[in-house]
């Protein structure tokens, strides 16, 4: 069924309308599945939109969402766009368009947030920060995201956009809690293919997975990594704020990181890792970090395609002939996606972490506040003076 989670919201928006209660169990979805989400989504009911408009709400939906990734993205080179592409069209990702998943339309929020974060114009960065906590309002873990205030050019910048953020979420607070009630009620815990979280390789191997595991080796992982890379990020009191791409970079790797330590979900969480692409194209600022923002290319490609062909390969090859033999390569199959995607959240980690201490001690550390005169390129993208690391003049729009 195209659009299926698109289909429920509008089932949960429908069932609001008409005097329902959208948190119990819903008999207008085929799952008879409960809205766990703000009450800002049953806004469908009350504006007319029915489950009869699925189909061409789910095509709007995946026509912003691609233009929302070129326009943010912008690559270069044919080698670029082929790669866009390739994580565009994974299975993983496909998941999400053939559900019609809302996360999508936290991608398009972001994708504005991030544009917006681009500008000389203070007000516009602002306005940026408004739109992360409009995402956060819209599904919770998007709230991983503010942490892109660090970017900004001064301390008061900074704190402005705080403050606005926690007034939105303030005001928004009446329509959040049903919905965080409900989500606690009605957790979702998928387990097998395109799973996505810490307890998914546990679950995986026939191990017990405390949630508490996952966040002591991620606290462990970001220890290390804010220790061990403090020299590859370190900005100097009052230094200039971050390049546009390492901004982004941060944006894609909180929310990754976030989703994988929360717990049990879907891979196609891995839409924000769009945004890592136009750091993963440029050089490391030495041997050592070119050779990890390769490591992380291929090991993003391969996790996004291992499970999907490997289903296919099951179900067109291996299965016809051996359902054990098949059961095996399924099982072999999703403990390598697991493995993957831990060396993936550990490489993540290791420059989310740097990325904060750097931009805290560039915000907050001894010395004045940063200042930047900014100009403007084409778009009203802030150039910003480039680093040794800019070995592609490209990239550094």
């Amino acid at each position: 069924m195209p659009f299926f989670d698109l289909y429920g919201l509008l089932a949960a928006g429908e069932l609001a309308a008409l005097g329902g209660n959208p948190y119990a169990l819903n008999p207008l979805d085929p799952y008879l599945r409960p809205h766990v989400y703000t009450g800002w989504w049953l806004a469908t009911g009350s504006i007319g939109l029915t489950r009869a408009d699925t189909l061409w709400l789910g095509r709007l939906q995946l026509a912003l969402t691609l233009v929302a990734a070129i326009a943010l993205i912008r690559p270069q080179r044919a080698s670029e766009a082929l790669f866009m592409i390739a994580v565009l069209a994974s299975p993983a990702l496909l998941m999400a368009v053939n559900r019609g998943n809302n996360d999508l339309v936290v991608f398009i929020v972001l994708c504005g947030a991030l544009g917006c974060l681009r500008q000389a114009i203070p007000g516009f960065r602002l306005l940026g920060a408004i739109f992360v906590a409009t995402a956060a309002v819209l599904k919770y873990y998007a709230l991983a995201a503010i942490g892109v205030a660090l970017a900004a050019r001064s301390r008061r910048e900074f704190w402005l956009a705080i403050g606005a953020a926690a007034l939105v979420l303030l005001l928004a607070w009446p329509d959040l809690a049903p919905g965080l009630a409900s989500a606690g009620r009605f957790k979702p815990s998928p387990q097998g293919l395109y799973a996505f979280g810490a307890p998914a390789l546990f679950i995986a191997l026939d191990l017990r997975s405390p949630n508490s595991w996952a966040l002591a080796a991620g606290l462990l992982v970001a220890a290390w990594s804010g220790w061990s890379t403090r020299e590859q990020w370190k900005q100097p009191p009052g230094s200039a704020p971050p390049r546009t791409l390492d901004l982004e970079f941060f944006c894609a790797a909180a929310l990754i990181v976030g989703c994988f330590s929360l717990g049990a979900s879907y891979v196609y969480k891995m839409i924000f890792a769009v945004w890592l692409l136009p750091r993963l194209w440029t050089s490391g600022a030495s041997p050592a970090a070119t050779l990890r923002l390769r490591l992380t290319r291929r090991i993003l490609l391969a996790m996004l395609w291992l499970e999907g062909v490997t289903a296919i390969v099951i179900n067109t090859l291996i299965g016809p002939r051996s359902v054990s033999l098949a059961n095996e390569v399924l099982s072999a199959a999703i403990v390598t996606s697991q493995l993957l995607t831990w060396l993936l959240i550990a490489l993540l980690s290791r420059e989310l972490a740097a990325w904060g201490i750097s931009q805290g001690r560039r915000l907050f550390g001894s010395g004045s506040a940063p200042s930047l005169t900014a100009t403007r390129a084409e778009g009203s993208a802030v150039r910003v003076p480039p680093s040794p690391s800019d070995a592609d003049p490209a990239r550094n729009w």
